[in-house]
């Protein structure tokens, strides 16, 4: 099947169609590894609390931008 036919990286998360009153969508790999890691990570409450309050942080402006380094 060719994904692209139906949907980008740009559209990759958006609902396409129904099938039986059911909503469907194309999510690309990295998009649903990424819920699937969110997910493991909120199963845990510690890990949850820490995880939002991270979030609303960012949100805040409460962050420091750092280069990353690779050797």
């Amino acid at each position: 099947m060719n994904v692209n036919k139906y949907t980008s990286s740009s559209e990759s998360k958006t609902p396409l169609g129904n099938d039986n009153n059911q909503q469907f969508a194309v999510i690309d790999h990295d998009g649903i590894q990424g819920y699937a890691e969110t997910a493991y990570l909120m199963a845990n409450p510690k890990n949850a609390e820490r995880l939002l309050q991270a979030i609303a942080r960012l949100k805040a402006g409460e962050y420091i931008d750092r280069q990353l380094v690779v050797k």
